[in-house]
């Protein structure tokens, strides 16, 4: 799924008059004859958006976002979210009705699969939902084509101390979501296959050398053939180029987000270092099955995947006995800098009304200051909660993966709202050519550089990565 320019975004807008009435029955807002009675607060009406101003009850939740349980608010309030997430945030809407009972409250579940198909448009002609579910991934769909509102600037202020990162998600000064839990890569491992090899928990590389060293270890051959990978990185190496560049010990892109900064030594010795495992150390091949897919069936013994795995295999193949250690780092490097895509927090329709917007903000409000909510969501989703109160929460803890990508999280970054496009130029033009055919390091650099640049001169896009905490360690 990858983000629309700004001309594709026309089309889509332009299009919406066409489908109104087709799609006017997809759960939109009723903004006729009830507009002016909708999201009235009758006590507390300053237009405060962080439930802790006004006449506020002793019953508070939350530390510095607040939200008071005994306001009195009445109105409508339509929101979206996506099928299968109805196992974590469920609960959040059940609690909001209890505490407002006056607010007609309808959430509606979509498929993935429609989810964004329908979103934008219906938000496009004015109707939608008040506050609905968001990823990153539409940043330039639905933030540049203003379908999204600003979060009001106390709110922010009061999630700056309650949340890590807060600033990194800010873009042109305005702040239109957060992120609520990071995500990213862990070492998954077949355990039976590691003990067979002689292996225990204390030879958990170090390094990527320690690395390479236990990949041909665990690999198995018969002949030519590999019957187990060592390590196996099909078809996903694509999803990790952000990782081979902070790796490196670089940043991945200019400060303005229109140049990839890959066409250096640094780089291209981490992606020698990925193509050696495969040409040199033969500890996997290209052709050989997918690493998800044969980690399942006892094919692949080592791969590199971001946390929704875990749920994968729990699901389907929940006798599987694997284990994950953190991505080491390469040697001489003071930390295994590496690249984290988090979940963020829903998103409020602009062209709602303002009393629904308040009404939106005030379920936020709720969204944030409670931790249950978070924590829910973070395990549901296996990631690191960004939430400061929830660093050290037992709960999270004890799920081991979890364990590993919250112990690991301050050593990954987020670089902000790429276009997905760019990944896809990656691979045609520099994975491939390297690790398929034969074309040399060098050149493909070069050659996936200017494609990439070319890109990125069609999007609107502000890297986040140098508001990383440790961001004066690369360079």
């Amino acid at each position: 799924m990858c983000r629309m320019s700004k001309k594709v975004l026309c089309l889509v807008i332009a299009a919406v008059f066409m489908f109104t009435m087709l799609l006017a029955g997809c759960g939109g807002s009723e903004k006729s004859k009830d507009s002016g009675k909708q999201g009235t607060a009758e006590q507390g009406a300053e237009k405060s958006t962080n439930g802790s101003q006004g006449s506020e009850s002793k019953n508070l939740i939350g530390q510095n976002v607040k939200f008071d349980p005994d306001k009195k608010v009445s109105g409508k309030l339509n929101v979206w979210f996506y099928e299968d997430g109805k196992r974590f945030i469920e609960p959040l809407f059940e609690d909001y009705k209890k505490y407002r009972p006056d607010v007609d409250l309808k959430v509606e579940y979509i498929p993935w699969g429609d989810y964004w198909k329908k979103v934008p448009v219906v938000i496009s002609s004015g109707t939608g939902p008040d506050l609905y579910y968001f990823h990153n991934m539409y940043h330039n769909l639905m933030v540049d084509g203003s379908l999204m509102e600003p979060y009001p600037q106390d709110l922010v202020d009061n999630l700056k101390k309650d949340y890590k990162n807060i600033d990194q998600f800010a873009v042109g000064g305005k702040t239109h979501y957060v992120g609520v839990g990071g995500g990213h890569g862990v070492i998954y491992y077949n355990k039976d296959l590691w003990s067979a090899a002689g292996l225990a928990d204390a030879d958990f590389p170090k390094t990527w050398e320690d690395l390479r060293r236990i990949a041909i270890k665990l690999t198995k051959t018969e002949g030519e053939k590999i019957k187990v990978a060592g390590f196996n990185y099909n078809p996903s190496a694509g999803a990790f180029i952000n990782d081979w560049a902070y790796l490196s010990g670089t940043f991945l892109f200019s400060e303005d987000g229109k140049k990839i900064l890959i066409d250096n030594d640094d780089f291209k010795k981490t992606f020698k270092f990925f193509v050696d495992l495969y040409k040199v150390d033969k500890v996997c091949t290209p052709t050989f099955p997918d690493a998800m897919q044969s980690f399942m069936d006892g094919t692949t013994a080592m791969l590199w995947m971001h946390p929704f795995f875990n749920g994968v295999l729990k699901s389907q193949k929940p006798d599987l006995n694997f284990g994950v250690f953190a991505i080491p780092k390469f040697e001489g490097k003071a930390r295994n800098w590496h690249y984290n895509n988090p979940d963020v927090s829903m998103g409020v329709n602009s062209k709602t009304s303002d009393d629904n917007k308040q009404l939106a903000f005030d379920l936020l409000n709720l969204f944030f200051a409670d931790d249950k909510y978070m924590r829910d969501w973070n395990l549901a989703q296996g990631l690191a909660p960004t939430k400061i109160s929830l660093e050290n929460d037992e709960t999270l803890l004890n799920d081991p993966v979890l364990k590993v990508i919250m112990g690991d999280f301050d050593n990954s970054v987020y670089v902000g709202p790429a276009p997905d496009q760019m990944t896809q130029d990656l691979i045609h033009n520099m994975i491939d050519p390297v690790l398929k055919g034969n074309e040399d390091i060098d050149s493909a650099v070069k050659t996936a550089t200017a494609k990439v640049n070319q890109t990125l001169s069609d999007f609107n896009f502000e890297p986040a990565e140098r508001k990383w905490t440790y961001a004066n360690e690369l360079k």
